[in-house]
């Protein structure tokens, strides 16, 4: 195998890593949503911080968003916002599967 191969090959197992991790915190919110409605309620609510911008990531490593514009989100704040957009994350679960944790600025007190 060469050089350019063996490259090739390991940021095709990253992406694949990547999306996996992806899929896995977006079915996962849905899943709470639709079955743990409570629970996600209250964490929403107990929820700390704000989203700080950091370029979209969340955007970017749950799933590609079209409405992503040069790291902004055309439609963050507004009431045309989807849903479980607003209700990212859900808890630090959420931010972990996203990979996000380097940069989100939302937080939980521990109780």
């Amino acid at each position: 195998m060469t050089k350019t191969n063996k490259g090739e090959q390991q940021s095709f197992v990253k992406n694949i890593i990547a999306i996996t991790l992806s899929l896995r915190s977006s079915v996962r919110r849905r899943y709470l949503y639709y079955f743990k409605r409570e629970y996600v309620n209250k964490m929403v609510k107990t929820r700390k911080g704000s989203c700080e911008g950091c370029n979209g990531l969340c955007c970017i490593k749950t799933r590609r968003c079209p409405l992503l514009n040069e790291g902004k989100c055309k439609l963050y704040s507004t009431n045309k916002m989807p849903f479980f957009c607003m209700v990212f994350p859900v808890d630090e679960k959420d931010i972990e599967l996203a990979g996000v944790e380097d940069c989100c600025q939302f937080y939980w007190e521990k109780e």
